[in-house]
């Protein structure tokens, strides 16, 4: 579509049903006069809970080992971040391809955690989505010759190490 030739805005949506309208509402009034319509903006995490939603934040659906997919907004709306007022935009720009490198997402951490990324070395080794959004989930297609590797990442942004807890006995 025309965009103006801003940077990241052309053919860059990961989902194809994620287009403008998806958080802008309908466009009409802005085709037919371009800068003469104040757009409507949502910017809330709900809006893209529409998709990546399984219908209940309290259980994180599991199966074969690994989260299920379409879990990314029940898995963050469960965390301390979303609580602190954080929402998908504060680590998604809508303008841009979803997924974000490492170094990308371990500056948005450093704005909260840097003194503990500091202290604990962690700016020498591995970036923060490694260990706290790991590829624990499957998408909906399998992907790759291995089945036993997720490709999407944990939104939960937390290292649970009693096992035990981490799965119901169904999943």
């Amino acid at each position: 579509g025309h965009q103006d030739g801003l940077s990241g805005l052309i053919g860059t949506w990961s989902e194809p049903g994620v287009q403008c309208e998806s958080c802008h509402g309908a466009g009409g009034n802005h085709v037919n006069k371009p800068y003469g319509v104040a757009m409507t903006v949502d910017r809330s995490s709900e809006q893209c809970g529409t998709c990546h939603y399984r219908g209940d934040v309290t259980v994180i659906d599991a199966s074969g080992g690994f989260i299920k997919h379409h879990e990314q907004w029940d898995e963050f709306v469960a965390t301390k971040h979303y609580a602190n007022g954080m929402n998908c935009l504060t680590y998604h720009n809508p303008h841009k391809r979803t997924i974000w490198d490492g170094d990308a997402i371990t500056k948005t951490c450093e704005t909260c955690h840097g003194s503990t990324i500091t202290t604990l070395n962690h700016a020498a080794g591995p970036n923060c989505v490694d260990c706290h959004m790991p590829f624990a989930a499957k998408s909906g297609t399998k992907r790759g010759s291995s089945g036993y590797k997720g490709d999407v990442r944990s939104h939960l942004m937390d290292i649970t190490a009693d096992t035990a807890s981490m799965f119901t006995p169904g999943g």
